[in-house]
């Protein structure tokens, strides 16, 4: 089976800190046990929203099976070179069976089949430059970018045999759901579907099949993680529920329905076309993200969705939230267009590309120079105070360690690299010139990282938790899906994990398990080949008919990121934040003396945090009257 629909990466347009997208303890195809995903969608808020009801306690997954690191070899039985390895859940870590893996080369598709432990060999048919398109496998949600704008290239040279890479796919999850009416009585007939911004294509219902609610509301469906569930009536207006933390803890979701009468609730389009110079151009991504304040939804309950130009280079983009969108086209090897605050109803946008210029550069290991064959490239522009925008990322196979990155205007790039089993390269600052033929080179010798390792344990009990995920994650805000960059373990039998490959710097732990509130276990401090533990991480139980939430150590304050400025957008009662006094519109300019538009975006994030009753001296504008005040602030374990 194949599936024929493109991915829009979402960049993010208004950054906030620290609302962790958990993926929660599901049955698992790979094992048939539960399992906690290893990947952590990237934090936009510091503190979590509404929580729903726990999920049931379910048996813990055994340990994923540790994997070699990716190498690359001289072989010459390879011929035009090979790839082996193998696709696993990112639920339990254990190999998938019958994974089906497609890779574009020159127009023409090649495909091959993971065995019964999921390994796969790919032998391609002549060397040269391969997109990983696809990667399917029953019981899995399904990896499928756009057609030819894939994120994941693997690069095929003669002799060349790269083993070892490991390519995640993350469980299917099916929800349990009510519709309600404005009223909250349940709706019957309700027609209920998945949207996910992706361009309209008949063979998403093969993923993602719509569905009618029964005649208590009710429905079952199955969904990705951050999605929107959308319910219609014909006589609401429709209504949407996203698949959040709580949701993945509980495995259900409500979706109201607003009243027929609701002003503006007709959906709106933007339609034009995508030009490269004055020729149409056929093929281009066309992404719209919703960035009005208030709409119909909210901000947060609105879709970025995406339509592909046709041979005229027209485009239409409907089922919009009316408001205002920023609008992007994209195209491989081109420098995207953009137009901010257009209108729904808008129908003569032109979108105008341009040749690009490239970045390229080897990886390789810091302690033997041999070339890192499996990695991912991350990139953002530098502008202004904020030091880095929005990343992109790029995940390359290749034997001999290198890197081209197409498509970038000219000007100054931060550029990092990570790889599974090392630690994340600092972040470059590389400028990149107009002229395509003279690309910017941008080299990284990445270092094997340290060690972090403890036990998870229940903190009513004290006894040790089996199964739980702990994850320390890199939270790049672009990544390519099947290649995560972050660290992650199942703990075993006595609760026991261990993390390799961490970098220099502030991190944090994730924990979650069923049957507890998740942890975000914060302030440590990790140097050049460090070993950090033993780790005691305590998750606390739910109570009979607690809502599952999860905690985090910090100022209690949930921060919006403006013009390389923190700003306080909410106060959490209780939190250090209020105790110090800070007010939503107070703006931090420094962090422990250090000016705010120093730091990248995760780096603050880590540096506010750290461990309970310690503190962080803040520079603060202060909303009221301006005035710049110095203040400690406390950081405080805080459930939300």
């Amino acid at each position: 089976m194949r599936w024929r629909f493109g991915l829009a990466i979402v960049a993010a347009i208004a950054l906030v800190i620290g609302l962790l997208f958990w993926r929660w303890p599901r049955p698992d195809p790979a094992t048939g046990t539960a399992a906690v995903a290893p990947d952590v969608g990237h934090a936009v808020e510091e503190v979590a929203g509404e929580q729903a009801a726990p999920v049931a306690e379910a048996p813990a997954a055994a340990a994923p099976l540790p994997f070699a690191l990716a190498r690359s070899e001289r072989d010459p039985e390879s011929g035009n070179g090979r790839l082996e390895g193998f696709v696993v859940s990112r639920g339990s870590g254990h190999g998938i069976a019958g994974a089906e893996l497609t890779f574009l080369h020159q127009a023409a598709t090649h495909s091959v089949t993971s065995q019964r432990d999921g390994r796969f060999r790919f032998d391609p048919p002549e060397p040269g430059g391969y997109e990983v398109v696809e990667v399917v496998a029953d019981g899995f949600l399904p990896f499928a970018p756009q057609w030819g704008q894939s994120p994941l290239q693997f690069v095929a040279r003669s002799g060349v045999r790269i083993r070892d890479v490991v390519v995640h796919l993350t469980p299917t999850v099916e929800y349990r759901g009510t519709v309600i009416d404005p009223q909250e009585r349940p709706v019957a007939g309700a027609a209920v579907q998945v949207r996910i911004g992706r361009p309209r294509d008949d063979a998403l219902a093969e993923v993602f099949p719509p569905t009618t609610s029964d005649a208590e509301g009710r429905f079952r469906i199955a969904a990705p993680d951050g999605a929107l569930v959308e319910a219609s009536h014909p006589d609401f207006t429709p209504g949407r529920a996203r698949i959040d933390f709580a949701a993945q803890v509980s495995h259900r979701v409500v979706v109201k329905l607003r009243p027929a009468a609701d002003a503006g609730a007709a959906s709106g389009f933007i339609a034009g076309r995508v030009l490269l110079g004055d020729r149409p151009l056929e093929g281009a991504l066309v992404t719209a993200y919703y960035v009005d304040k208030v709409g119909l939804t909210g901000p947060d309950l609105s879709l970025a969705l995406s339509a592909i130009s046709d041979q005229g280079g027209r485009f239409v983009v409907d089922h919009l939230d009316p408001g205002r969108h920023y609008v992007e086209a994209t195209y491989p090897g081109l420098f995207p267009a953009a137009a901010p605050n257009v209108a729904t109803g808008t129908g003569d946008l032109v979108l105008r590309l341009a040749t690009g210029a490239s970045l390229t550069g080897t990886v390789t290991d810091a302690g033997d120079a041999a070339p890192v064959a499996a990695f991912t490239v991350l990139w953002a522009p530098e502008f202004g105070s904020l030091r880095s925008g929005p990343e992109r990322a790029q995940a390359v196979f290749d034997g001999d360690g290198r890197y081209e990155v197409r498509g970038l205007a000219a000007g100054p790039y931060s550029v990092r690299v990570a790889a599974r089993g090392f630690a994340t390269s600092p972040r470059r600052s590389v400028t990149v010139q107009a002229m395509a033929d003279q690309p910017a080179v941008a080299d990284f010798a990445l270092e094997r990282g340290s060690r972090v390792f403890g036990q998870v344990v229940d903190e009513r009990s004290r006894q040790p938790i089996a199964g739980a995920r702990v994850t320390v994650e890199d939270r790049p805000s672009a990544e390519a899906s099947v290649q995560p960059t972050g660290t992650s373990t199942l703990t075993g039998a006595d609760g026991r994990f261990e993390l390799r490959g961490l970098a220099t710097g502030p991190q944090s732990l994730l924990a979650a398990a069923s049957g507890h509130h998740g942890r975000l276990f914060s302030g440590l401090r990790v140097g050049a080949g460090d070993e950090i533990g033993p780790l005691t991480i305590e998750l606390a139980p739910l109570d009979e008919g607690e809502e599952p939430q999860l905690e985090l150590t910090g100022i209690g304050a949930q921060l919006a990121l403006r013009d390389g400025v923190f700003v306080i957008a909410r106060v959490l009662a209780g939190g250090g934040a209020e105790e110090a006094g800070l007010v939503p519109g107070d703006r931090i300019v420094a962090i422990e003396g250090r000016p705010a538009g120093e730091f990248q975006f995760i780096e603050a994030i880590e540096t506010i945090r750290g461990p309970e009753n310690s503190s962080v001296a803040l520079t603060v504008q202060k909303a009221a009257g301006n005035a710049t005040v110095e203040i400690r602030v406390y950081r405080r374990r805080i459930r939300s």
